[in-house]
């Protein structure tokens, strides 16, 4: 297989499970196998020797496994996080040294640069800080996510205390509760009115969990989302739009509109990873298959508000935008928002019979 000198991950420590994936024993292992003999594995992780202890913490679960896989394991000061099988040396000299050898010329590729980035005292200072955590630090695993929970903690230094509450909460949500609330819907909206209602809440609530997949699985397949955000969001308003006009002209397509977005999110998660133009497409179609639902759902209800239809789809979009964006991506991944949005549509096509 082909081997690299250097294999560098510039994410930042990981928030999400399917992110922390980067960054476990598991995953050295495998770039390990990708390096020439002399090869680094690089991390951008804060490092400034004025971290507060829950950083130091977050450093050392990830050098501590780094360690497990690796002879040699560095933090510096200048941001970066270096393992290796070969003894590494960090000095301006070192890496202007390396720039030359490799043929790299530039203004700024000169060794008063690097030495800004490298100073010794504050080095020692950060290895000292941090060595003292990294003999309790647990090991970062796939099935044991150490890195994630460290990252959460920090994270909930940045809140208030009025918030902590409900964060600690949601916290709490597992994927069976998720599937447990939607059977309930489905049994309460039980009459022929409150049944359409509750399709388009719960297909509302499917057509945003499966826009969260798209954004997600962009964000690793193609990176950079924030430059997309507007197209894929226009995209999906673009979708919302055909369903809505083409719905009542297609007479199968408003029955089956809620399947539709199991599909999408089924094909975003298999798919997504290989096609950073698919995502747009499924993205287009998760709106369709919403506005599909909505516009059926007007005229069944005859002259029913459409305020009050466009309140039911918005509840449940803001109920998986709370509990699937701020809970289940963190603490189940993709996987189980993907189980959780067929589970929607299947419900969201069953009160549309």
């Amino acid at each position: 297989h082909t081997t690299w000198d250097i294999i560098a991950i510039t994410g930042g420590l990981p928030s999400t499970i399917a992110q922390n994936r980067l960054f476990t024993v598991e995953f050295a292992r495998i770039a390990k196998r990708h390096l020439s003999k002399k090869g680094i594995l690089a991390f951008v992780v804060h490092t400034v020797p004025s971290m507060q202890e829950v950083e130091l913490r977050r450093v050392a679960v990830l050098l501590k496994t780094l360690k497990s896989v690796f002879g040699y394991v560095r933090a510096t000061i200048g941001g970066w996080l270096f393992a290796s099988d070969s003894p590494i040396e960090i000095s301006a000299a070192v890496f202007e040294s390396r720039y030359r050898e490799r043929g790299v010329s530039s203004p700024n590729f000169v060794p008063e640069y690097f030495s800004t980035l490298f100073y010794e005292r504050d080095q020692r200072r950060l290895e000292r800080y941090v060595e003292a955590f990294v003999e309790d630090a647990p090991l970062n695993t796939d099935s044991d996510p150490a890195l994630v929970r460290s990252e959460l903690l920090f994270l909930g230094r940045l809140i208030c205390a009025a918030d902590k509450a409900m964060v600690a909460a949601m916290m709490k949500l597992r994927l069976w509760h998720m599937l447990v609330g939607l059977a309930v819907l489905c049994g309460l909206f039980s009459l022929r009115r409150a049944r359409v209602y509750g399709a388009v809440a719960v297909a509302g609530f499917g057509g945003l969990a499966a826009s969260l997949v798209v954004l997600h699985l962009f964000q690793a397949t193609v990176g950079a989302t924030y430059l997309a955000l507007g197209l894929l969001t226009a995209l999906f308003m673009l979708g919302l739009w055909a369903g809505a006009r083409w719905a009542n002209d297609v007479g199968l397509l408003w029955r089956f509109a809620p399947l539709g977005l199991a599909v999408v999110v089924l094909a975003a998660f298999l798919l997504g990873p290989f096609s950073g133009t698919l995502l747009f497409v499924l993205n287009f179609c998760g709106g369709f298959c919403v506005g599909a639902v909505y516009s059926r759902a007007s005229k069944i209800l005859g002259g029913v508000s459409g305020g009050l239809l466009f309140g039911c789809d918005l509840g449940g979009a803001t109920a998986a935008a709370v509990l699937v964006g701020c809970a289940l991506v963190i603490t189940a991944g993709i996987g189980a928002v993907v189980a959780v949005t067929a589970t929607a549509a299947v419900v969201a096509t069953i009160l549309m019979r």
